[in-house]
């Protein structure tokens, strides 16, 4: 019964971990987006 509830311990850290990773790549990329049509925009503006 023990080992089971630490395969379940284990299956939910690696899972835990695996929808940080997600979540911070969401928020990585929605950042570099949004910088990246700042700067665009500011470019055009500029010309």
């Amino acid at each position: 019964m023990n080992k089971n509830y630490h395969l379940i311990d284990e299956i939910y850290q690696q899972t835990n971990s695996m929808f940080k990773n997600i979540l911070i790549s969401i928020i990585l990329s929605n950042f570099a987006t949004s910088t990246l049509q700042k700067s665009t925009e500011y470019t055009y503006n500029n010309i």
